[in-house]
């Protein structure tokens, strides 16, 4: 089984040149998740938004899904940067 995940992601990325709105929706989810291939955010967004053109709520449903991800690491480094940059300023190295 070691590569069947790498074969299954080879499949899912192949099916969406059928223009097929589930493969493609897919292809975004596999692009976002970044458990075997690398993490992608901007082929994902590209992928959800041809799903979302055509209509394909799940893909809606990820897309909002990936932004609001996206904003709560926004808010979580927003929020870790006051004290970072405090314990830089005491000396602390890997600061």
């Amino acid at each position: 089984m070691g590569n069947a995940p790498a074969l299954a992601i080879k499949w899912r990325l192949e099916s969406t040149s059928r223009d097929d709105p589930v493969a493609q929706g897919q292809a975004g989810q596999t692009h976002d998740g970044g458990e075997v291939i690398e993490r992608d955010s901007a082929r994902a967004v590209r992928w959800f938004g041809k799903t979302v053109a055509r209509s394909f709520t799940l893909a809606m449903m990820a897309l909002v899904n990936h932004h609001a991800t996206l904003e709560a690491l926004a808010e979580v480094l927003d929020a870790a940067k006051v004290p970072f940059e405090r314990a830089a300023e005491l000396g602390h190295v890997p600061a």
